[in-house]
Parts: C-alpha cells; structure tokens; sequence
C-alpha cells in the first residue's frame, strides 16, 4: 500500500482539541529542525537516548488532551500506533520518518489556506481528510499555508538495538482522579499526573 485515503472526519470531531491547543501552547521544537521549523509534540511512547522508550513528558503534562487523542483514536484510526506527533502550525520540509516503521494516518484540521501533504510526486488535501501512508519509506513534505494549521500522526516508533523493545502504550490508561486528569499504569496502578513521567516514580520508588 503507498498512500491510502480514508473518509472524512466531521469538523465537529476536533473541535475540543483546537480550544484546548488554543490555551495550551504547543511549545517550539528544537529537536527536528532538519525535518521543519514551528511547534511540535509527541504524545504516547516516546524514544530517550539512553533510557528505554516510555511515555513523553509532554503527555504527563497534558493528560487531558491526550486523552483527546486516544478518544479520537478509538473512533477514526484503524491501525495500531505507539505514539502521536502533534504539529501546530509547522512547516514541514522534505523528510522521511526515519525513526517510525510502518503505516501512519495523518489528518489536518484548523481554519488555514493551503498546507497540502506532498507525497513522492503527489499532493492531497488532508484538512478533515485523514489517509494512511509509510513515511518511512516515502519522502513528503507541506506545502505553505496562511492561518492555523494542526496535523496529529498516529505512528509506531522504530525499536533500536539497545532497546529492541518498547513500552505497550495499551499498558496506560487515562482517568480522573479526585477531578485532576492522571494517567494509570495499569499493570502497577501507579498514576502518574502534574507533569511527572514514569521515571520520575520509579526514581521516588527507589528511594523510598
């Protein structure tokens, strides 16, 4: 399969992402400035240099809308997926997703001009308009755009050699606990929630 397009989502599916993106800032990335230039996050399972792939700050810190993310999921992505990048008005350059392994769906959404999904030799609208590609093995890139523009990728990251393995992100579970959103390791029970990773628990656990 090279690129799959799938059905329309409802503008209406992503309306409560974009009023929390609206008060919760996407922060600017300093880590994928040879893939593009703007603000983006990754959400879910995520790799760390030297420690084993595990849960994104980014996702302890905005529980709520990572929840979003998953609802979303359950709904409208058909594929498996460890993680979810989110672009908030990022341009995006040439690049191959060379961390990632198999098929990702892509969708768009937001009030902006332009911003097609260049694929190979192709473009395709994607604004409400989600499809399924490999962006490991095909280069793509956007298009400019004019207004606010949010692409969520649902993606599985590629294991490494020192870690052959990662976190099953089907092992969290997203709650509300005491009305604060946390999240659940669901084979420990431990709730990780203002900010904190799993590391940062496993580190108090030792010290205890």
């Amino acid at each position: 399969m090279d690129v799959q397009v799938l059905d329309a989502v409802p503008e209406s599916e992503f309306k409560d992402m974009l009023e929390y993106l609206a008060e919760h800032n996407v922060p600017r990335t300093k880590y994928r400035v040879k893939v593009g230039e703007g603000r983006s996050a990754t959400y879910g399972i995520v790799g760390r240099r030297c420690l084993a792939p595990d849960l994104s700050r980014h996702t302890c810190l905005n529980v709520e809308f990572f929840s979003m993310l998953l609802a979303y999921a359950k709904k409208y992505v058909p594929i498996n997926f460890s993680s979810v990048q989110v672009n908030y008005s990022y341009n995006c350059k040439p690049h191959y997703d060379v961390h990632n392994q198999g098929v990702s769906y892509i969708v768009a959404f937001g009030q902006y001009e332009g911003g097609r999904l260049m694929i190979a030799d192709k473009s395709y609208n994607i604004q409400y308009q989600p499809l399924l590609f490999d962006g490991s093995k095909l280069l793509h890139s956007t298009t400019p755009f004019e207004g606010t523009r949010v692409s969520i990728v649902y993606h599985t990251i590629a294991p490494s050699k020192r870690f052959p393995f990662i976190q099953k992100l089907s092992d969290y579970e997203c709650i509300v606990d005491g009305g604060v959103h946390k999240i659940r390791h669901i084979p420990s029970g431990i709730l990780f929630h203002k900010g904190r990773t799993p590391d940062h628990y496993l580190k108090k656990k030792r010290d205890d």
